[in-house]
C-alpha cells in the first residue's frame, strides 16, 4: 500500500469512519502504473473519474456514503447523478472545502445540484 493511502485510512479510522473499501486508479486496473496516473496531473475526464467511483461503489454497495480522496478528481458537476445513480451521498476534499468555505463565511450556496453536504 503507498504511503499516502495508508495515511489517508488513518486518518480516517482516527474520526471513527468505518472503511469498507479504498481504490486507487491502477488498483481498479484503470491506469497501469501510478506513474502513469501522476503523469496526468490530475487531468482525468468526466468518463474516467465516473468509471473509478462507480467501481468503488461496487466494491462497497452496502457502504452509507461514497468519498473521494485526492483534491485534483473534479466533479461537481456529475456528483448529483452520482448521488442519485448510488442513493447515498458523493463526498471529494473539494466539496468539503466548499462547504466549509461557504458556511465560515456564512454564504449560501444557490446552485442545489451539487450534492447532499452543498445543499446543507
Amino acid at each position: 500500500m503507498n504511503i499516502g493511502k495508508k495515511r489517508f485510512l488513518t486518518f480516517l479510522q482516527s474520526v471513527d469512519i468505518v472503511i469498507e473499501g479504498c481504490q486507487t486508479f491502477t488498483e481498479q486496473g484503470l491506469f497501469g502504473s501510478q506513474q502513469e496516473v501522476d503523469a496526468r496531473h490530475y487531468h482525468f475526464s468526466e468518463a474516467e473519474i465516473k468509471q473509478s467511483i462507480r467501481l468503488a461503489r461496487a466494491s462497497a454497495p452496502n457502504a452509507e456514503m461514497v468519498l473521494v480522496g485526492g483534491t485534483g478528481v473534479r466533479f461537481l458537476n456529475i456528483i448529483e447523478e452520482l448521488e442519485q445513480e448510488f442513493g447515498v451521498p458523493v463526498l471529494s476534499a473539494d466539496v468539503a472545502l466548499h462547504w466549509a468555505t461557504a458556511k465560515a463565511l456564512d454564504i449560501e450556496i444557490a446552485d442545489k445540484r451539487l450534492g447532499t453536504l452543498l445543499r446543507q
